[in-house]
């Protein structure tokens, strides 16, 4: 029986571990104790089932086990777990885009960061700031401000003036990054208006980041 096996079976038959996320905090917990490896054992021992587990594992295992494998710039087991994330038809998060993104930055693979963000847009990801600057550097590589959104939308207002043929699809990412800014500097007063507001933050994150895509592949 394998070290991981053996604990599976005191967390399964002693201390009772019977849900996803708690084997995610498992996985978390050994990629914080410098022990990536052990993390994606743990995955594989969930996807197989052979310790007899009959949690498989979910959004939150493989974002923890992809970001085990970042931290240890493992790129290409990035690349691997969200392969058996998609296999396992699990949709990307914005954490897990951002380690796929991440890897294939360090590996120079720019198609495939391009293909990732298609999913994400597809799949309709929540889409953040953060997410979508990472997403900016790769799509307009020249324009997009070093993360500030100031100077990105000041960016677009320059490429309008000096590209008449981009310029529609320019002014149109710079008018949703000032709204995505206006609501991002919002505060809720109730939980029920933190929810709408969090749903329209990330409903105006991905629209930019559909024209943000858009404008790409017209550049």
């Amino acid at each position: 029986m394998s070290y991981t096996s053996k604990v599976f079976f005191l967390l399964t038959n002693i201390v009772k571990i019977i849900s996803e996320s708690e084997y995610a905090s498992l996985i978390q917990a050994y990629a914080m104790n410098k022990m990536p490896d052990k993390a994606v054992e743990v995955l594989h021992e969930m996807r197989s089932g052979k310790s007899g587990i009959a949690i498989r594992p979910g959004l939150s295992s493989y974002t923890a086990a992809m970001m085990a494998a970042l931290n240890n710039q493992d790129w290409n087991q990035v690349i691997h777990i969200n392969a058996m994330m998609q296999e396992s038809s699990i949709n990307p998060s914005s954490a897990t885009l951002q380690c796929v993104l991440l890897a294939n930055m360090k590996l120079d693979n720019n198609e495939k960061s391009v293909c990732a963000i298609e999913d994400a847009i597809k799949f309709r990801t929540a889409i953040d700031a953060d997410t979508f600057m990472l997403c900016a550097t790769i799509l307009l590589p020249k324009l997009h401000g070093g993360g500030n959104l100031q100077l990105i939308r000041n960016n677009m207002r320059n490429l309008s003036e000096k590209s008449p043929d981009l310029s529609e699809a320019a002014m149109e990412l710079s008018k949703t990054l000032r709204e995505c800014h206006v609501q991002d500097e919002r505060r809720a007063i109730s939980l029920k208006s933190k929810v709408l507001l969090q749903q329209k933050r990330e409903q105006l994150w991905r629209e930019a980041l559909i024209q943000a895509m858009k404008l790409s592949k017209q550049m």
